[in-house]
């Protein structure tokens, strides 16, 4: 992936959730004084450095440098060097920084490319080309930060990572792979102190799905020693992969199938990760694929030292479509398979290296019960009323929504701040990457609109996002929805229909439309009577859906919900929303960012007191 260092000013487009930038705070100026810092960890966080101990505490080393920070600065602020002269659990850092007041920011370890934004939090580099030291983290890798009135530091690390050993000879490169493609490192990451004290990571740049790890100083991993992966906390849902390389040009390949949590200060523990697997020139799984009748992609991965041929051998119903990555540290070839309306068909994918073909069989499933599904996207806009470009948004997706009619369904979702916050649009926006700007819409969970200010343009990139849904994901669900009212009660069932066996996830909301509010307009001037339609008021789903199971394709599962309707809301203007998500699977994943396992199948809106069946035929 491309690497880039962003500006203090481009990474706060990332970080802050406002239409305008704050000013920056000057930094610090007047002589310098010559300071002493006392460094420490904390006993919550038991960690400081690279050195790392017996029990699990990490050390500082002699000669560590750090960057310590007061306001806003840059070029990796001021450079502190610890006096110590043997490796300790605590330090005394001494260097020169202006006198001022404030906090004081510390970065372990010392990087001339950080700075602090406006003392408020602290960018720094990372990398996913990392490197393996015997018993220990990768060196410098292995972040720290600390925020203090005082000159005592307490660092604390907002990264995690994965311990292992191994038990083969002559291994030169290990890489760590999510297997559902989240985001385990980046080169940019901007962190900060929570109010519990801990450091975390708010934001960052462009983001790996892998990484790659490599002796120091050349030569072959130690067979019985320890080493780490240094990664940002992340939820793999589907687990991820290791990937040996032996000098002679050989592939282990190893997979832990389940959801893996990576928590900061947590190194999950895989002792021996590659006794019991044979070496191969070549690695390709799956070697079946077993797939629905519907039109889909399906996708082969393959690692091979070399370049592999990947063809369609048979089945004139089956096409390539694109690769991605490279042969050498895994490649996946993405297929699709036209609908099948008849009796169940196979066909033969052949994975070739340099002397011999392997056949991967492809059956498809009859689709002579094949059920026809309408479809709805979803087109989610992130926005606030003290946004002076949300009314641009909001008009272009009014015009989608003409152009499209009951095939795209609108669902307004107001940030902090707003008079028509609603609070659970911080956990919806959380896999876009937070949608800190705003306006962003989001089309089917997958597909950025970003803020073009021609709203003819932008309705037809809103559209151009509906189609690509459609045609690369087969719908698989389908909604019926009815409800009634006790008073301000509503009752709420869902009926969610479901194609094929898999696990989904189901969001009820109420919606309403017609409220007047102000609303910020850098086009047309500042509205007090600004008609707000589609506002999203109340969640009866969690608010990022509620997880089922189908065990088995052309089934129906029932949900029901109930909630009080405040009296604030006028129920008459008020709708029901629900949507379900699907995984990608083995489906080629587009999206237009980081934006995890999930997309929207399907929607549907329903009046208050209205009886619709799933659209199934």
């Amino acid at each position: 992936m491309r690497k880039q260092l962003l500006s203090a000013l481009a990474l706060l487009a990332i970080i802050a959730p406002s239409c305008k930038e704050e000013g920056i705070e000057a930094p610090a100026t007047g002589p310098e004084q010559e300071m002493v810092f006392h460094a420490v960890c904390g006993e919550a966080d038991p960690a400081s450095r690279t050195v790392r101990q017996e029990d699990g505490k990490v050390f500082w080393s002699v000669d560590e440098e750090i960057s310590v920070f007061q306001g806003h600065m840059t070029d990796g602020g001021k450079k502190f060097v610890s006096m110590n002269t043997s490796v300790a659990p605590s330090a005394d850092f001494t260097g020169s920084l202006p006198s001022s007041s404030g906090y004081y920011w510390a970065l372990y370890p010392y990087d001339p490319a950080s700075w602090c934004y406006n003392g408020n939090y602290v960018v720094c580099s990372f990398t996913n080309q990392q490197t393996a030291v015997a018993g220990s983290f990768p060196d410098d890798l292995y972040i720290a930060l600390a925020k203090s009135t005082t000159k005592n530091l307490s660092f604390k690390h907002p990264l995690g990572g994965i311990k292992f050993s191994v038990v083969s000879s002559g291994i030169k490169k290990v890489t760590l792979k999510s297997n559902g493609g989240e985001a385990l490192a980046s080169d940019l990451l901007a962190i900060d102190i929570n109010s519990s004290g801990e450091a975390f990571i708010g934001a960052y740049n462009e983001s790996y799905t892998s990484i790659e790890l490599t002796p120091q100083g050349g030569g072959t991993f130690v067979p019985g020693k320890d080493y780490y992966f240094v990664t940002m906390p992340v939820v793999m849902e589907k687990g991820f992969t290791l990937l040996f390389e032996h000098e002679d040009g050989s592939f282990i390949s190893r997979s832990v199938d389940k959801k893996v949590e990576i928590k900061r200060v947590v190194f999950r523990t895989l002792p021996e990760a590659d006794k019991g697997f044979t070496w191969a020139k070549m690695i390709y799984s799956p070697s079946s694929v077993n797939i629905g009748p519907q039109s889909i992609t399906f996708s082969i991965n393959v690692t091979y030292k070399g370049t592999p041929h990947v063809d369609v051998a048979s089945g004139d119903w089956i096409s390539a479509v694109s690769t991605s990555g490279s042969p050498e540290t895994g490649c996946t070839y993405y297929f699709k398979a036209q609908t099948n309306t008849g009796a169940k068909r196979t066909g033969v994918i052949n994975v070739c290296d340099d002397s011999n073909c392997y056949p991967v069989i492809v059956t498809q499933e009859a689709g002579t019960s094949l059920k026809t599904i309408t479809h709805h996207s979803l087109g989610m806009r992130f926005t606030a009323t003290w946004c002076g470009w949300c009314p641009v948004m909001n008009e272009s997706f009014a015009k989608a929504k003409a152009a499209l009619g009951d095939k795209f369904y609108i669902l307004n979702l107001h940030a902090s701040g707003s008079d028509l916050y609603f609070e659970g649009t911080a956990a919806i926006a959380a896999p876009y990457n937070g949608t800190s700007s705003l306006p962003t819409g989001i089309i089917d969970g997958r597909f950025k609109v970003p803020n073009y200010t021609n709203t003819d343009y932008c309705a037809t990139v809103v559209q151009a996002g509906v189609k690509e849904t459609e045609d690369n994901y087969p719908v698989m669900t389908s909604i019926g929805l009815k409800s009634s009212l006790s008073g301000r009660t509503i009752n709420v069932t869902a009926d969610v229909f479901a194609a094929e066996p898999d696990t989904y996830k189901l969001t009820v909301l109420l919606l309403e439309s017609g409220v007047v509010k102000k609303q910020i307009d850098n086009v047309n001037g500042n509205n007090d009577s600004y008609v707000h339609d589609n506002a999203a008021r109340m969640a009866l789903s969690a608010y990022t859906g509620d997880t089922f199971t189908v065990p088995a394709g052309n089934v129906t599962r029932q949900f029901n919900y109930s909630a009080t309707i405040p009296s604030s809301y006028n129920i008459n203007n008020m709708t029901i929303l629900a949507y379900v998500q699907k995984q990608y699977g083995g489906q080629i994943v587009l999206q237009s960012g980081d934006y995890g396992l999930w997309y929207v199948d399907n929607c549907r809106v329903a009046s208050i007191g209205a009886t619709l069946a799933p659209e199934v035929e």
